[in-house]
């Protein structure tokens, strides 16, 4: 993974049963909330990744895994960035 990902995590933990989404992580430099989605060019857009998990170590991973996932994406022309 290229570059630098200054990671928050948050204890969220929801009022529901299932305790996989306990934990959130974000990159706190680059976060963006906006929308996802298709827009009226077809194109489809993407909002910052967020890693979930059940312990903090798992929302991490997550993310990091989904960090890659897009540069991998976007080298292969998959995904159109902001």
């Amino acid at each position: 993974m290229a570059g630098t990902v200054k990671i928050k995590v948050t204890h969220v933990f929801p009022p529901i049963p299932i305790r996989m989404y306990d934990y959130s992580a974000i990159d706190e430099d680059t976060y963006d909330a906006s929308y996802e989605g298709e827009d009226e060019t077809g194109h489809h857009w993407k909002g910052s990744p967020i890693g979930w998990g059940a312990t903090e170590e798992e929302a991490i991973q997550d993310l990091k895994d989904q960090i890659k996932e897009r540069q991998e994406g976007s080298a292969n022309g998959t995904l159109r960035e902001k």
